[in-house]
């Protein structure tokens, strides 16, 4: 997303008798981009025009991240940036960032609203507040009307207002489940989310229905931590197979995915029922963070590299094409080289399709911050190039084995002449496909002839959907 906001400035839209105008901006993880989903649909349905946020606007989100201290420069950067846009335009901080240190962001130049996660439903309504305010209480604009009648606003807003999907997308991330109730040493999310909640089965259900009565044909299970989903509801650990079952039985739906797992999450009924269903994709994203156990029990990751294989054997007999993807922390304080290499051993015999690579970062308020033998930032740096080394390679390989196999891609985007398009297969591996008469949303058989830097060559056999 651009940040092109320098020399941005002059009338508001009401002055100009067009509607407010919005851009927001996503730091961090797939709830933050499902959390400002539903803030802007909250501020369209009050008649708010979304933007992209290098064009002027009215008012600037910045959802942030504070996940690792390259996050926070980043969050901070973006507010920074927005805050030079122009005297008349509002400046709104929320996520996680704002939770945790919302007093440093008000004293940013141009910040007007910090919202933290606890209050980020009420966002839409703060910034309406706001502008009336500005504008000196409900200036019509040049329809008669306010500039944005109200909507009801809950908890969970999908339950009270229509969703209102952009335009050109077929996979939503949907986000089921927020906060977490694990203490993981170097993590402050936990601090900034809240507890573990779920949302309720039919809830769920409900908006996936909406979604894809919008033209949405994949659906991405996500939350903090998605295997505790349901954990607090009366159905229990039950409740995530429940909700699995049901969105697979909702007509239009042509693929399921489930995102972020711990390996203790991932149980044989759950690989059951992703091989034994055609639109669950077969594949996992379980975080590894460390081969070592020495440092996952400092971590507090409640497993073992053998548990974490263990669990990649049951996953890989269940499903035979699994792609699996991962995340892992290098510099973690007191990682030795020797800890460092059983990582990079667990990488290679779990064989991962991709994963992604993290210096660790010391955030205030966290166990590992208080450790001593923080890791000097040249060896991270050296350790997580290694890993982005082993992981090309370890991508290149997976991406061989699917060579003139067929796969099925949905098409995220397609030429205006119909002739080639891109999308992801079940397997999560990127693909560039040619055909004709191609469709932006369409599911298409294809068959991979050659890997190109990061991307499968495919040509379309059918279209089954």
């Amino acid at each position: 997303m651009g940040l092109g906001l320098f020399g941005l400035h002059g009338q508001d839209s009401a002055a100009q008798g067009m509607h407010p105008r919005f851009a927001i901006y996503t730091l961090g993880c797939k709830a933050n981009q499902y959390d400002s989903f539903a803030i802007s649909r909250e501020l369209i349905l009050r008649g708010w025009q979304p933007v992209s946020f290098d064009e002027p606007a009215d008012a600037y989100i910045i959802d942030t991240c504070t996940v690792t201290s390259v996050a926070d420069r980043k969050s901070r950067k973006v507010i920074r940036r927005a805050g030079r846009a122009g005297s008349n335009a509002i400046v709104a901080v929320t996520g996680c960032a704002a939770e945790w240190a919302a007093d440093k962001l008000r004293q940013i130049s141009g910040v007007e609203l910090v919202v933290g996660n606890r209050m980020k439903n009420r966002l839409a309504d703060d910034l309406c507040r706001a502008y009336e305010e500005r504008l000196s209480c409900n200036r019509p604009t040049s329809e008669g009307t306010t500039a944005f009648p109200p909507a009801p606003v809950d908890e969970h807003p999908g339950e009270t207002a229509p969703l209102i999907v952009p335009m050109g997308r077929a996979r939503f991330l949907l986000k089921i489940q927020d906060g977490c109730n694990r203490r993981c040493a170097f993590c402050i999310v936990p601090h900034v989310r809240g507890k573990s909640r779920s949302r309720p089965v039919q809830e769920v259900v409900n908006e996936a229905h909406e979604l894809i009565e919008q033209g949405i044909r994949e659906v991405v299970l996500t939350g903090i931590q998605l295997g505790d989903y349901g954990r607090d509801l009366e159905a229990g650990r039950r409740s995530f197979l429940h909700l699995v079952e049901n969105l697979t039985a909702i007509d239009g739906l042509l693929r399921l995915r489930v995102s972020s797992m711990l390996p203790q999450d991932i149980d044989t009924d759950l690989l059951s029922v992703m091989a034994n269903s055609a639109k669950v994709c077969p594949h996992l994203h379980i975080p590894l963070q460390s081969g070592s156990d020495r440092i996952l029990k400092a971590m507090h990751r409640g497993y073992t590299a053998a548990d974490f294989l263990s669990v990649i054997d049951a996953a890989r007999t269940a499903l035979p094409d699994l792609g699996l993807t991962t995340d892992i922390m290098v510099g973690f304080p007191d990682e030795s080289n020797e800890d460092f290499n059983a990582t990079v051993s667990v990488a290679e015999q779990a064989a991962f399709s991709d994963m992604h690579i993290f210096k660790y970062s010391q955030r205030p308020g966290t166990e590992a911050a208080q450790m001593p033998e923080q890791v000097e930032h040249s060896i991270k740096e050296q350790r997580s190039d290694r890993l982005f080394t082993l992981s090309a390679q370890l991508n290149s390989v997976y991406a061989e084995t699917r060579l003139e196999k067929p796969a099925d891609v949905l098409l995220e985007s397609v030429s205006a002449d119909g002739r080639t398009g891109v999308g992801y297969t079940e397997t999560y591996l990127r693909a560039s496909v040619r055909g004709t008469g191609l469709h932006e949303g369409e599911l298409v058989t294809i068959l991979p002839r050659q890997r190109e830097k990061d991307h499968l060559i495919a040509d379309v056999l059918h279209n089954p959907s």
